[in-house]
Parts: C-alpha cells; sequence; structure tokens
C-alpha cells in the first residue's frame, strides 16, 4: 500500500570559531636607534596629483610618525586615504614636498588584498613561508606560523582552501619574520 511518509531531522552545523590571537612584533627598543617621540617618518608639505587631474588629491599634508606612534586615518572614499598609504610606503612619490624616513625603517604594508592574493597562490602555508623565509627552518616556519594560530593541519593545506581571516594570519606570519618597524594595516572598507 500506502506510502510511509519520512521525515529527517538534520542537525545544525557548528563551525569552530577561529581562536584568538595575541601577538607582538618584537625588537630591541633602539633598534633604529632613535630615542622615544624623535621621527622615524615624515612628511613635510606634500601634494599629490594623479596624472591628468587638475586638483591635487593631497595638498599640504604635514605629519611625523615617531617609533611610538598608534595612528588611524579615517575618511571617506575618494579623500585620499590609500594615496597616503601609499606616500608612506613609498609606492608612490609626493607632487610637491618631501617625505623623510630613517635609512633604516622597515615598513610592512598589509592590506585585504594581501590575503586575497594568497588565494590565487598554488603551495601550503608552510611552503609559502619557506619561500619568504628562504633563511628559517620548517620548524622555525612552523612556529611563526604557529603564534598566529595557524598550526596542525592548516599549515599544510591549500593556501586557496583556506577562509580570509586564515589567509590574513599567513600574511601577518610573513611580516612578522620580516621584522618590520612600522607597520600599515590598511582596511578597505567604506567609511560614509
Amino acid at each position: 500500500g500506502e506510502g510511509t511518509a519520512r521525515s529527517f531531522a538534520a542537525a545544525p552545523l557548528f563551525h569552530k570559531r577561529d581562536e584568538s590571537v595575541k601577538f607582538g612584533f618584537h625588537h630591541e627598543p633602539d633598534s633604529l636607534c632613535v630615542v622615544d617621540g624623535m621621527p622615524i617618518l615624515q612628511l613635510q608639505d606634500v601634494n599629490f596629483c594623479y596624472p591628468g587631474q587638475k586638483s591635487p588629491t593631497l595638498k599640504e599634508v604635514d605629519f611625523s610618525v615617531s617609533n611610538k606612534s598608534r595612528m588611524a586615518i579615517v575618511g571617506r572614499n575618494g579623500e585620499g586615504k590609500s594615496t597616503l598609504v601609499n606616500l608612506l610606503t613609498g609606492k608612490l612619490e609626493p607632487t610637491d614636498g618631501q617625505i623623510w624616513r630613517h635609512r633604516n625603517l622597515k615598513i610592512a604594508h598589509l592590506s585585504q588584498h594581501d590575503a586575497d592574493k594568497l588565494q590565487s597562490m598554488d603551495g601550503t602555508p608552510v611552503d609559502y613561508l619557506k619561500d619568504c623565509c628562504p633563511g628559517k627552518t620548517e620548524l622555525e616556519v612552523r612556529s611563526l606560523l604557529g603564534s598566529f594560530g595557524v598550526r596542525g593541519a592548516m599549515a599544510t593545506q591549500s593556501l586557496q582552501s583556506l577562509s580570509g581571516g586564515q589567509r590574513m594570519r599567513v600574511a601577518f606570519a610573513k611580516f612578522k619574520a620580516e621584522r618590520p618597524q612600522l607597520l600599515v594595516l590598511e582596511d578597505r572598507k567604506s567609511v560614509v
């Protein structure tokens, strides 16, 4: 006879949350031999105008970054935040004015684009860091990745299979290995 009705109960799928990670970029306090509060990077009367534009994107920018500085650059889209970051990191040069950087200053620039770039790469987090840090052993590379929560199977799975946050952790591990004195974190979210 009659058909029997079947019902299925599905258990909800819970994803394990990523663990919180606390990290620091440890250096000797005098790694640049600069007295606390002294500038390591300065912009003086900086203007920047993209080729073909009539008005400058940035005009008369003056500020300095010391070895103890923490700052946020906030503004609406199109107001020059990325241009300023690119001037700070040396990707762009000013149209007018001067930018001075301490001669030994290492700047690491980390944006969402860096994590996205990792998604298109072949290999694992361990492979990637070994390529970026040829002097480090596999144990040192794994320890560095582990300090950012990328350990065990995650360290040897494909970069393409990692979530955006996990790839960002791999990018942070790379920058920690480079030992920068200035870390520029850029978030591309819109500010309205």
